[in-house]
């Protein structure tokens, strides 16, 4: 996917994420990612989430095929290794710029309450939510 004019991007590629809550254990929104990620492969594409387990994210790449040039990574890292801890301080911190993307894909409830709040301090456009329910949600939150 190239477009034509993006500030800053001389490869004119998309910028994409893809959200969700937190990478602690593989199932099935894990799968969908995965796939989604070799898809969007010529696209730079981000996997980010609000809690990455180290373990889980080796077994992630390595299992479900996704593409060595798709990062993945937390989406802000604190020096903790605490699943909820993480999730309350990525709400009580500002959601950094550097999300704002093309594209944003949210695939959880936390994820979208991101996508409101960069909607809402970037004007972030092009977020989609996963499912009806989520899509939903978000479209209200905008």
């Amino acid at each position: 996917m190239v477009v034509e004019s993006q500030k800053g991007r001389p490869s004119g590629k998309m910028k994409i994420f893809l959200l969700y809550d937190f990478l602690s254990e593989l199932g099935g929104i894990e799968r969908v990612m995965a796939i989604q990620a070799r898809w969007l492969k010529d696209s730079e594409l981000t996997l980010a989430f609000l809690y990455v387990d180290d373990k889980t994210k080796g077994s992630f790449r390595e299992n479900y095929a996704v593409p060595d040039k798709v990062k993945i990574t937390e989406i802000v890292k604190f020096p903790v290794h605490n699943e909820i801890v993480k999730i309350v301080l990525n709400f009580l911190n500002p959601v950094p710029k550097r999300l704002v993307a093309n594209v944003i894909l949210s695939h959880g409830f936390f994820s979208s309450f991101l996508c409101y709040k960069l909607k809402k301090l970037y004007g972030q456009k092009g977020i989609l939510g996963q499912n009806k329910d989520l899509g939903t949600l978000v479209r209200n939150m905008m």
